[in-house]
């Protein structure tokens, strides 16, 4: 049998290991986030120009929203789509680079619901596309319905 004295040493030690690892699991998913960002910043088709066909008035009030999202999951998003060209993604898809991201699937979809208000991205009910990627016939449908 185990002394007492031995049984709480080896709990409180336990529970320094647990603590430990979930501190390790968070700086690990900073990590990743910063990972992230410094790819977005480095990437060659990363740019500050505004979007072409982004609206004059949108969620952001009277004046034009900001030529790049500032949410992380929102610009992993357009990446990835850029990426993806005239294929576009599905929302499975863009929730999964969101969350290899480091992000969560409630940020992807928080994400891709203010996207598609803004008109920085289309979506066609099953895939979602880059306003410079949207194939022809979906920018054109977009349009002629107003959303």
């Amino acid at each position: 049998m185990i002394p007492e004295r031995s049984l709480r040493r080896l709990e409180e030690l336990k529970r320094s290991v647990a603590f430990f690892e979930e501190k390790r699991r968070h700086a690990e998913e900073e990590i990743v986030r910063a990972k992230v960002e410094i790819e977005l910043l480095m990437r060659d088709d990363y740019r500050q120009a505004p979007i072409p066909s982004a609206p004059a008035r949108s969620h952001y009030g009277s004046a034009a929203p900001p030529s790049v999202p500032r949410s992380m999951a929102a610009r992993l998003m357009i990446s990835a789509l850029e990426e993806a060209g005239p294929a576009g993604l599905s929302g499975g898809e863009l929730n999964a680079v969101v969350i290899k991201g480091g992000l969560t699937k409630d940020a992807a979809e928080k994400a891709k619901a203010r996207m598609k208000e803004a008109k920085y991205v289309v979506h066609d009910g099953k895939r979602w596309y880059s306003l410079s990627g949207a194939p022809p016939a979906i920018t054109g449908l977009t349009e002629n319905q107003g959303s």
